[in-house]
């Protein structure tokens, strides 16, 4: 962490947008992965520096790396153990949504089925609406991750999503 915002301090904004905003996504990946200290701060902290990387990777510009920090985005808010669980998973669900419009399965197979993944998980975890939807949505996410690792050839992945929409067709 305090080398990325070692780094900040060179890369500005101005002077070098892209790769303050790369420096951007990482500090929030260390953000979210820090395995010490206050979850939900280091979360917040997580949330600011992707929305911050978002200013210059718009969709328009940079798509690919937009994409990854909608994923990025939407994975802190499914993990935000604060606030509104509603608002958080559905703010995680539009960023997953949104990082699939670039993250397609044909150009982008893996980062496809992750997101899927991701956003099964937020339509399984979701608290409101009808849960039968909500699960069925979840369901449906699962099957296309399981579809997009095993083309890949990613089989320990699809094998764990696999076993966890067995876990909940059985919870169903």
């Amino acid at each position: 962490i305090a080398c990325y915002q070692a780094a900040l301090r060179v890369y500005t904004e101005k002077d070098f947008p892209v790769d303050w905003a790369g420096t951007q996504n990482n500090l929030g990946n260390a953000y979210r992965n820090l395995p010490t200290g206050d979850r939900a701060e280091n979360l917040k902290k997580a949330i600011a520096c992707y929305q911050a990387a978002l200013r210059v990777y718009t969709e328009k510009d940079f798509p690919v790396d937009w994409a990854g920090t909608q994923n990025n985005l939407g994975t802190a808010y499914g993990d935000l153990p604060t606030g509104d669980r509603d608002e958080n998973l559905k703010k995680a669900i539009a960023c997953y949504e949104a990082a699939l419009r670039v993250h397609a399965e044909s150009d982008f197979p893996v980062d496809w089925a992750m997101t899927q993944n991701n956003l099964g998980n937020a339509y399984a975890d979701l608290p409101t609406g009808d849960r039968g939807v909500n699960l069925q949505q979840a369901i449906g996410c699962y099957e296309a991750a399981i579809r997009g690792y095993e083309a890949a050839g990613l089989t320990e992945e699809a094998e764990r999503i696999k076993r966890l929409l067995a876990t909940l067709k059985r919870a169903r």
